[in-house]
């Protein structure tokens, strides 16, 4: 009985053998052992894992017809070990949640940076537009304004190639 408990509850965490047997520092023969009936584990074992299992010692040593020391049924035993399970993907999922939030708002300021710089760049082509018909004193402003374009752009082309780096990430993808 005490075996096939040791196993489910092993499998239900998909642990191997040697997992178990890491976590409370014995050899992989002793939990083959248990699981097949050919030895029993010992007192202290049986606490340490009810400790890591998260279930009344009770649940590994009684049938599941009796109640274990809180009162509680095997049924009962289960679904404390599902609450906790689910508990744990809700905070997982939460982590997760979050974690994606941050890089939409990220991505949200690469694209708006990029559009700003593609505003100021349309707008310093209107101007140079306008100043190709002043007179020569005006020119020596274009250059400068022309200089401004070329370092826009370049801007432009380090953005661009930032959204598609992330957009490769699956950042869109959240």
């Amino acid at each position: 009985m005490i075996g096939s408990r040791i196993r489910e509850l092993r499998r239900e965490k998909m642990w191997q053998q040697r997992d178990l047997a890491n976590a409370l520092q014995m050899g992989v023969g002793a939990i083959s052992n248990w699981e097949t009936g050919r030895a029993k584990p010992s007192k202290n074992a049986i606490k340490e894992m009810a400790k890591l299992f998260n279930v009344p010692v009770e649940y590994l040593t009684e049938d599941g017809t009796k109640k274990a020391k809180d009162g509680s049924t095997e049924l009962a035993a289960l679904l404390k070990v599902a609450e906790n399970e689910i508990n744990q993907l809700k905070d997982e999922k939460e982590k997760l949640i979050i974690e994606v939030a941050d890089k939409n708002l990220k991505l949200k300021g690469y694209v708006d940076s990029y559009k700003e710089l593609k505003d100021e760049n349309v707008n310093l082509k209107n101007e140079i537009t306008f100043l190709k018909g002043e007179p020569a004193a005006v020119r020596e402003d274009v250059d400068g304004m022309k200089m401004k374009i070329n370092e826009l752009i370049e801007e432009n082309a380090r953005l661009k190639e930032t959204i598609v780096h992330l957009a490769m990430k699956g950042v869109f993808n959240g």
